[in-house]
């Protein structure tokens, strides 16, 4: 019998950068800086990362990340996310390529920290305070893009030495559990493909054999993506989210955006079936949300 976990793992994303906003404390530190006074709430608290150009770039590379990440995969209760494990690779790629480019942001975060304090330094005299400032190696710490790698629960698992009662109240809980977050899978994947067809639907609609509406050359690649997608989380193999890919790559993706945009007619029936899959998207949507 097919289990989720034969083909599936569950990944926890660890994604860190400084947000790089001044709170009402550092403000307290700053006043008192500025007066050269030494007091208790000065003393209590330390310098952080401040927002400079630096800064936003890495805190935007961990953003793209994490936006690919939950694109491309189904939310399983909490901040855990569903994965195939054809797709570890990708993903273990993906995280490699952000971090790569988050380090050197890194770096120059590092170096403006160092200069601060050196400027720190010679400013304040007696009353700079060395630990204030975080080190190379916190700074590290406050930057991360990574993830841990989880089995799948396995609905009916249970522990040696429970007594029935026990044992059984567990084995409801996970299976109580596994069932909301396959619910949620299924809710998540339609939601993202409901949103690329009625994308679709949109541009049948505005496209005026050119670009006008943003009718762009990638607009079906995604589409076809998504139904991609869709079909890979059909964790239930539901026979409903089977014909709904089929529909979206029979009617929607066999044609490309150029005889889309070039023949009226051609998007006018299109933008039709694109009208029916949006709404069979809402009513499967609607069935899961209710079920």
């Amino acid at each position: 019998m097919f289990k989720l976990s034969d083909d599936s793992v569950l990944i926890i994303p660890e994604f860190m950068c400084p947000s790089g906003r001044v709170t009402s404390k550092k403000g307290a530190q700053l006043t008192a800086t500025a007066g050269r006074v030494v007091d208790a709430s000065r003393l209590s608290c330390g310098v952080e990362v401040w927002n400079t150009p630096a800064l936003k770039a890495a805190r935007a590379e961990k953003d793209a990340v994490k936006s690919w990440l939950d694109d491309e995969t189904a939310e399983w209760g909490g901040k855990t996310r569903l994965v195939k494990n054809n797709k570890l690779d990708k993903i273990h790629a993906k995280f490699d390529e952000g971090r790569g480019k988050m380090a050197p942001h890194v770096r120059q975060v590092k170096a403006e920290m160092a200069a601060k304090r050196d400027a720190d330094r010679f400013e304040l005299g007696d009353l700079f305070d060395e630990s204030a400032y975080p080190t190379d190696e916190q700074l590290d710490r406050k930057f991360k893009i990574d993830f841990t790698i989880l089995n799948i629960p396995e609905v009916g698992d249970a522990r040696a030495g429970w007594d029935t009662a026990t044992e059984q109240r567990f084995v409801e809980n996970v299976k109580r559990q596994h069932d909301n977050n396959v619910k949620a899978v299924l809710i998540e994947i339609a939601t993202k493909l409901h949103k690329e067809v009625a994308h679709v639907f949109d541009r049948m609609n505005t496209c005026d054999g050119t670009r006008k509406g943003r009718f762009t050359d990638t607009l079906i690649d995604k589409l076809a993506a998504k139904a991609d997608m869709m079909e890979a989380y059909n964790i239930t193999n539901s026979q409903e989210i089977k014909d709904i890919v089929k529909d979206i790559r029979e009617q929607l993706c066999n044609h490309t955006p150029k005889e889309l945009r070039d023949e009226p007619e051609l998007r006018e029936e299109k933008g039709a079936k694109a009208r029916q899959l949006v709404s069979r998207l809402a009513k499967f949507t609607d069935e899961q949300v209710n079920a």
